[in-house]
């Protein structure tokens, strides 16, 4: 486990007393769910980032149509 040292500032002392007292939580734990919840947001823009990517592939679009087109064909249905 890595021990982490910062210099805040007025105002994040200022949020971590409030957070202190608003959910009784101590500053490790404010510090850890906030490095998890950067994480998952950073994550969260990477996966839009990459699905638009894809969405907007119009190589892959043209290879998308011409598959469903050649299956349409050999349909029983």
């Amino acid at each position: 486990m890595t021990t982490l040292t910062f210099r805040s500032d007025p105002a994040v002392d200022r949020a971590l007393d409030y957070l202190r007292r608003r959910d009784g939580l101590t500053t490790s734990a404010i510090t850890r769910e906030a490095i998890l919840r950067a994480a998952r947001t950073a994550r969260q823009a990477d996966l839009l980032a990459e699905s638009e990517a894809l969405r907007d592939d119009q190589d892959d679009l043209a290879e998308a149509r011409r598959v469903m087109a050649e299956m349409a064909a050999i349909s029983a249905w």
